[in-house]
Order: structure tokens, then C-alpha cells, then sequence
């Protein structure tokens, strides 16, 4: 994140920012419980503590790699469709590859980086760790309608009800790509886990949708964006993080820039969490915020975006709300009700 683009923000922010009356826990979750801080430039240290803890099993990564290869459309460069993905946009994209869709859910990235030592010894290389969770919201989606509507509702079957998944990844650059796969493992996550689990503030599990409710947004502005190559969550995933880049729209396609570390998170540990809704609006929408906190700015401490997707009349809207630094005990959280 470089000086010139935080500029821009903090201008724009003049006019859409708030402040953030309230502030909860530093950091919620952490991806590194076993790890040592001193062990975390050693990255198989960090495939031993991020991937193979926590319940998570080991998955192929070079047959997950195939796959992704065959999901996305033939690129025009010598490289496959995928290398150009991000790190956060790869995760969404290995949950939709490897799983059957769930048109009622609610899905969590999280994003931590670490510096490692690479080859030749003891040079530097930066590993992004991305953990991507699903919530399956069928079955409370048909309660609520059953509740509503009565036997209109229709078969639970047709709200395609199934587990609550998780995924991690550990990523490089690599020869090309922007997010190589080094390791991956999946889990289920246990219904009274998911219960306890919460998502920017919200629980992961709520029946209504949040994102709109996340910030005061404001008035939000059109933005050109229509689903490309990926499938529909990975795409407005991808889609968000280009204008969190700077890019003027959605569309465009500038080079992935690694986020930089953040002094105040341990390594390896997340700081940039996206949170997308689908199949909470009467029409067909994807509703996805990313909060991005801890900035090395002496200003600026947290920047949440949102980005909402209408499929249906192929229109698209962009929030921007920006989060001063007013003290040491900020953390840029949603306000408390």
C-alpha cells in the first residue's frame, strides 16, 4: 500500500468518512496458535501450524492447481488463467471449485502474511496465509420462509442445506504467479463452532443479512463491474480487491500488490478480513465487505469497502468508509449496538 494511494484515500475521506464510536478485541482468532513467534520465518513451520492444526487435513495442492486451471477460461498469456489470481480471490475460488454450490450463504477470507527464508539461504520471501469459511445458511433460510409462508416455502432440498466448511491456504509468488499454492487443507466446521463464530462483528450465522448494516455507507456509487472469468463469489472478491488497489473500477485489472505487513500483528496473523452475503435479498445479489486494519499510516487506521453485486439488472455499487486514528486502543471494529 503505498503513500500516494493512502493520499488519495484520506482526500476522498474527507467527505465519506466516520468515525468509529466503538472498538472490541485486538485480534479475534488468530491463524497461529502453536507457531512460536520465533518460528514463523520458516515456512514449514508455518504449513505445520496453519495447515495441519486445528482438525484441518491436508489436500493435494497440485491437483487442486489442476483444477483451478480447468474452472477458469484458456488465458492469452503463457501462463494458466489462475496465476494471475490473488491470494483471497484463489481461496474463494478453490471453495467453489471443490464443493457443491450454496445459493444461501454467508462466506469468510481472512488474510495474514509472513516473511520467510527462502532459497538462496537467507533470502526473504513473503507467504500469504488466506483461510476461507463458508456458512451454509439453507436450512435456517427455508425455517425462516416455513415461518413466513407456510408450506410455500417448499422442500428444504431445493436450499441446498450441507456443512459448514473452512480451507486454508498458504500462497508464494512464484514464477509468474501471483499466488503460487504451496499447501492447502480443508475441515468441516461443527454446528455449535459455527454458532460461536462471528463475522465482522456479526454472527456468522445470522439468518439476516449484515453487510449493509456494518457502517453507515451512505450513498453508494455506481461502479462498472460485471462477473467475469471466475465463478460468482470469487469474482466480486476479486472485483473488491481491485479497488482497494486504487483502480477506478471494478473491471480493470492492474497488477496484484501484496499487502504490506503491519507492525502492530504478529506475523502470519490476519488483518484483512472480506465478508460476502448471497441469497439474502428477494432478488439474486452478492454483497461482500472488506475491512482492512492496522495500516502504517499516522492517520488513517482502518478502510472498509463494499462492494453490491445485482445480477439480475447487471448493476453494481461501491461504499467507502474510512476510520481515523483517534488513540493507541483503535482497531477500526463495527460500532456496538
Amino acid at each position: 500500500m503505498n503513500p500516494p494511494t493512502l493520499r488519495r484515500w484520506r482526500f476522498v475521506a474527507l467527505f465519506t468518512a466516520l468515525m468509529a464510536p466503538g472498538f472490541g478485541p485486538a485480534l479475534a482468532e488468530p491463524f497461529l496458535t502453536g507457531t512460536p513467534p520465533a518460528e514463523r520465518h520458516r515456512l514449514e513451520a508455518l504449513r505445520e501450524g496453519f495447515t495441519a492444526a486445528g482438525g484441518f487435513q491436508r489436500v493435494d495442492a497440485a491437483a487442486l492447481t489442476e483444477a483451478l486451471s480447468s474452472a477458469l477460461a484458456d488465458s492469452d498469456s503463457v501462463f494458466p488463467a489462475h496465476a494471475r489470481l490473488d491470494p483471497l480471490t484463489k481461496a474463494a475460488l478453490t471453495m467453489e471449485t471443490r464443493e457443491p454450490a450454496a445459493p444461501f450463504a454467508r462466506y469468510r477470507l481472512r488474510y495474514g502474511l509472513a516473511m520467510v527464508v527462502g532459497s538462496p539461504a537467507g533470502k526473504r520471501i513473503s507467504v500469504s496465509l488466506i483461510e476461507v469459511q463458508r456458512f451454509n445458511l439453507g436450512t435456517r433460510r427455508h425455517r425462516t420462509l416455513i415461518r413466513e409462508h407456510g408450506e410455500k416455502a417448499g422442500d428444504v432440498t431445493a436450499f441446498a442445506p450441507g456443512p459448514h466448511l473452512a480451507y486454508r491456504l498458504i500462497t508464494r509468488p512464484l514464477m509468474g504467479h501471483h499466488a503460487a499454492i504451496d499447501a492447502v487443507a480443508r475441515r468441516v466446521i461443527p454446528d455449535a463452532e459455527a454458532r460461536r463464530m462471528q463475522c465482522l462483528g456479526h454472527p456468522c450465522l445470522s439468518s439476516a443479512a449484515t453487510n449493509g448494516t456494518r457502517r453507515a455507507w451512505g450513498s453508494l456509487r455506481p461502479v462498472d463491474f460485471e462477473p467475469r472469468r471466475t465463478p460468482p463469489v470469487a469474482a466480486v472478491v476479486e472485483a473488491l480487491l481491485r479497488l482497494h488497489r486504487g483502480a477506478p473500477e471494478a473491471q480493470e485489472d492492474p497488477r496484484w500488490r501484496e499487502f504490506e505487513p503491519r507492525e502492530a500483528v504478529p506475523p502470519g496473523e490476519p488483518f484483512v478480513e472480506i465478508v460476502v452475503e448471497t441469497g439474502f435479498q428477494q432478488e439474486p445479489a452478492l454483497d461482500a465487505v472488506l475491512r482492512d486494519r492496522d495500516l502504517m499510516d499516522h492517520s488513517v487506521h482502518t478502510i472498509w469497502r463494499r462492494l453490491l453485486h445485482l445480477p439480475a439488472g447487471a448493476e453494481s455499487y461501491h461504499g467507502l468508509d474510512v476510520v481515523y486514528r483517534r488513540g493507541p486502543s483503535e482497531d477500526g471494529h463495527p460500532p456496538r449496538h
